[in-house]
């Protein structure tokens, strides 16, 4: 487990494997433990991140509401820690995988 901070707020993170990177992130209210079979299965051939969003999992649980601003404030520091460029982004509550 890393972590980042971002505007105050200290975010968990994995990282899993190597090779084109893939970045996870939980649904709202959702962890990196939901992501765990999943991850393991994308490390076989790619190098997996996943992000404990603010207000879940190992991240800081500050006072809300939490917005899609700080969401993205929070993927975009986990990407700049380690100059990470991802093929592709899976929010599992959309159902859409969004390249980045």
């Amino acid at each position: 487990m890393a972590f980042v901070t971002n505007d105050g707020v200290r975010i968990s993170f994995s990282v899993q494997g190597n090779s084109k990177a893939v970045l996870l992130v939980p649904g709202l209210g959702g962890s990196i433990r939901q992501l765990a079979r999943i991850s393991t299965e994308l490390a076989r051939g790619h190098k997996v991140i996943s992000i404990d969003p603010r207000g879940a999992g190992d991240s800081d649980k500050p006072n809300g509401p939490y917005g899609a601003a700080d969401r993205i404030g929070d993927v975009i520091a986990v990407r700049c820690r380690d100059g990470v460029v991802c093929d592709v982004m899976v929010v599992p509550n959309t159902r859409v995988p969004i390249r980045v």
